[in-house]
């Protein structure tokens, strides 16, 4: 019963990550058609808008962290594997063990001090010093979210590295 359970919470972590790259490409086109609008405005109309610069910074913030762990899942972040792949499989497993523990580690400390900067910006009310003036820890909160869906993918990988280097050859 317990590994239903987990197998279709996989399932839908999964699922949610599918969606990142998509919420970020939506996020990259509407950055794209900003900045038109933009160089439009400004070039022929002699009328700069105000929002375009601050809210596409935003956005430029935000895509990377939303692909993190989608990437991590698919291995494509970059990797120093010319030592690695002359190894064995047991010791591919196992270096892939410590790395993706070291990863999890780094996920958690980003977690808390990215809660911990987004609270004390929600208890002092902090604004960006920007014309929009936007409130700031609820953009800032993806930052935590991210590492936090890195956490969860890199224990899946520990996982996965932990099978390999228990029985390299299945």
């Amino acid at each position: 019963m317990s590994m239903k359970w987990l197998t279709r919470v996989a399932a839908l972590f999964d699922r949610f990550l599918g969606l990142t790259p998509v919420l970020a490409s939506l996020l990259l086109y509407f950055t794209m058609v900003a900045v038109c609008y933009e160089v439009v405005m400004r070039h022929f109309f002699n009328m700069p808008t105000a929002w375009v610069t601050e809210i596409t910074s935003l956005t430029l913030l935000w895509i990377p962290f939303l692909v993190a762990a989608w990437v991590l899942k698919r291995n494509g972040h970059v990797r120093m594997d010319l030592l690695l792949m002359r190894a064995s499989e047991k010791k591919q497993a196992l270096i892939n063990v410590i790395t993706f523990l070291l990863t999890a580690v780094t996920c958690v400390v980003l977690i808390i001090y990215g809660v911990k900067v987004a609270w004390q910006l929600f208890q002092d009310g902090y604004k960006t010093e920007t014309l929009l003036r936007l409130t700031k820890w609820p953009l800032l909160l993806i930052i935590p979210f991210a590492f936090l869906l890195m956490l969860i993918e890199s224990l899946r990988k520990t996982a996965e590295a932990v099978k390999k280097w228990r029985n390299p050859r299945s």
